[in-house]
């Protein structure tokens, strides 16, 4: 039903917000970051580790204090473990 379509409402409302289009259009580089670290979570959560830590390696690159939502993601990739 409608719950299978959740993640991609969210996603779409998430895209088209207008702060988020007039980021893009003003070249800021925070839509990189919050690019980065939604696939670092969405990675984590799909357990796929080498993509997780790489886009969180990319965001901790773009600004520094992103690197302090290692644990979380190492958290998420552990949840799945069990």
């Amino acid at each position: 039903g409608d719950a299978a379509w959740l993640p991609d409402r969210v996603a779409l409302l998430y895209l088209w917000h207008p702060y988020t289009v007039l980021s893009c259009v003003g070249m800021s580089t925070l839509v990189l970051d919050h690019m980065a670290i939604s696939l670092s979570i969405l990675a984590a959560l799909r357990q796929q580790p080498a993509l997780a830590a790489s886009m969180l390696a990319f965001a901790a690159y773009a600004s520094p204090y992103n690197a302090l939502l290692l644990p979380a993601v190492a958290l998420l990739l552990r949840r799945g473990e069990g």
